[in-house]
């Protein structure tokens, strides 16, 4: 906090369905300014501190195995403390802490990574994810979990489905005037192992002539040619690179788009995570064009409030993005509202099942 990466944003707007529920919440996280220690602030009524990020080894090690921010419950005495994607020594060092203090501690994961970095620091977070995953959830109080894949399973812990959220109060409209041309957009910063852009990319020159453009942001050509396989080919000079752009010019690309699309690979981050970025474009009331990852497809209506692709392959793409060209713009628009009017993500939705999970944990 403030800077709302997809971490901030699930922190805050949990805290947002807490406050709703009237539990006086405080969130503590990681800030990445160097010059430093400590930062405050509060948002909607709702106080946060954050601390340094870490970035040496021994910072890392500190972080991953200590993580003791005691003195602040000490000074605030919750009743529960919930520990968001937490390093697993550290999960085990404040359990230990609470059951002392009679604190209620609840674990909320959204992701299962595989680990990334040199020889070094791919062991050191390798060990903590087998910790964090396999053994120092199952021993809290209860589960808040972002995926099915997650909520079934901590299926022996008290635990409840809770995807990413956002607030119907800030949720932006899209009434752009539809253009001759279908506009796509995609934002983020791809990768093989998640937004298969070039997949994209192809499905769109295997088309005949088609009548759409699309945006990419986050990436420009050299990044995009560095990431995958095959060299960038644009058959019909439709693709646009926009590069790296400011919050608010990328929403702006987005709800000035019929849909963002991107499509993942299917493997165990894809199906324990969900991807944020689904829900970021429901808050801007534009549906999306993607596969079905995780447990999307609770969520994701095809052909109602979005599209769902049969598989990732440039085919399977190609065949839908030809569907959706012959579609009208009244047809279209349908689409659009009904993205617009969904509240399947609105935190405001979840208030009762919440006190419900909230109050059974207090009473174990």
């Amino acid at each position: 906090m403030p800077d709302k990466n997809a971490a901030a944003i699930r922190v805050m707007n949990n805290a947002l369905l807490f406050k709703e529920c009237n539990f006086e919440t405080y969130m503590l996280g990681v800030h990445k300014e160097k010059q430093i220690e400590k930062k405050t602030g509060v948002f909607k009524g709702v106080f946060y501190e954050t601390i340094m990020y870490p970035k040496t080894f021994a910072q890392w090690f500190h972080y991953l195995t200590v993580f003791s921010s005691f003195d602040i419950v000490d000074r605030i005495k919750p009743d529960i403390i919930i520990l968001y994607d937490f390093p697993g020594l550290a999960i085990l060092r404040w359990r230990y802490y609470c059951k002392k203090k009679r604190i209620k501690v609840i674990g909320d994961v959204t992701e299962w990574y595989m680990p990334t970095g040199n020889v070094i620091m791919k062991s050191l977070r390798g060990l903590d994810t087998g910790i964090r995953m396999r053994y120092a959830y199952h021993k809290l109080d209860g589960m808040l979990t972002i995926s099915r894949f997650l909520y079934n399973y901590y299926c022996e812990s008290k635990r409840m489905l809770l995807p990413p959220l956002m607030d119907k109060e800030a949720k932006r409209s899209s009434n752009y005037i539809y253009q001759d041309k279908l506009t796509l957009v995609y934002a983020g910063s791809g990768g093989k192992n998640k937004d298969r852009l070039d997949y994209i990319v192809e499905a769109i020159n295997l088309l005949d002539n088609p009548k759409l453009s699309f945006k990419i942001i986050g990436i420009d050509k050299e990044k995009y040619n560095q990431m995958y396989d095959k060299p960038f080919v644009d058959k019909w000079g439709c693709i646009v690179f926009l590069g790296k752009l400011d919050h608010e010019n990328t929403v702006k690309e987005i709800i000035n788009s019929h849909f963002q699309i991107f499509v993942r690979p299917v493997n165990r981050v894809t199906t324990a995570g969900f991807p944020s970025k689904l829900v970021e474009s429901f808050g801007l009331g534009v549906p999306v064009i993607t596969n079905n990852t995780s447990n999307i497809a609770e969520y994701v209506i095809n052909g109602v409030n979005s599209f769902l692709v049969n598989s990732i392959i440039p085919e399977d793409i190609k065949a839908l993005l030809e569907r959706i060209l012959q579609m009208s713009r009244e047809e279209l628009m349908d689409i659009q509202n009904r993205c617009k009017n969904d509240t399947s993500f609105e935190f405001q939705s979840y208030v009762d099942e919440m006190r419900v999970f909230i109050n059974n944990i207090i009473d174990k």
